[in-house]
């Protein structure tokens, strides 16, 4: 289980913050996280607590468990693309060439 909260929650969390930080500044945006992002930096983990363990906890309730940690991994990162999408597909916001 420790695989999971390293791979779900530390590597995934870490890479949306690679992400974040690297869309807004290669955009020529201020460094400021919209809230959507926000949201995703408290799902994913949280899918990483849940896939910990609510096994643990509920194990008659495993395979929903599951779906729950990945619904909510899904859902973290459905929550960037819908917050950085816009950012990544308009102009440079400071004019800039790139």
């Amino acid at each position: 289980k420790w695989l999971h909260a390293l791979t779900i929650g530390c590597f995934a969390t870490l890479i949306l913050g690679v992400t974040t930080r690297a869309s807004l500044g290669h955009t020529g945006r201020p460094l400021v996280l919209p809230r959507l992002a926000v949201s995703a930096y408290v799902l994913v983990p949280l899918a990483a607590l849940v896939r910990v363990f609510a096994p643990a906890i509920a194990p008659d309730h495993y395979n929903a468990s599951i779906a729950m940690a990945g619904g909510l991994w899904i859902a973290g990162f459905l929550a960037y693309l819908i917050a950085y999408a816009p950012i990544l597909i308009a102009p440079r916001f400071d004019g800039k060439p790139g």
